[in-house]
């Protein structure tokens, strides 16, 4: 019987520990996305920049074929949970960007990045 209730307490302290967690592990899990979206993000700026490079000008679409198929292989992702509008981009300047209001956990604009 006194085996059986020191068991009982520590599952309920286990509980309360794994749920006291729940934020902390969301906001690690929105990290990681961020940290991801970043890399995304710089993956197309150097092809951008490898293509001002060769063609000394900025690529006109980055989502066309022959831009994908000799700089990226295919256009990242965004993989963010915040509401965004995806990748904006502006030919004119080469530079891109998220179309997203929100901010990351550090308080930044995610549009910013």
């Amino acid at each position: 019987m006194q085996r059986t209730i020191e068991i009982l307490v520590a599952t309920v302290i286990i509980g309360i520990l794994i749920f006291s967690n729940t934020p902390h592990i969301k906001n690690i899990k929105n990290i990681n996305k961020e940290i991801r979206t970043k890399e995304n993000l710089m993956l197309i700026r150097t092809a951008i920049s490898e293509y001002y490079e060769q063609h000394t000008d900025f690529p006109l679409d980055i989502t066309s074929e022959k831009f994908l198929s000799q700089h990226l292989g295919k256009l990242p992702m965004i993989t963010l949970d915040y509401p965004h509008q995806g990748w904006l981009y502006i030919s004119q300047t080469g530079k891109i960007k998220i179309m997203s209001d929100h901010k990351d956990t550090k308080g930044q604009r995610i549009s910013s990045w």
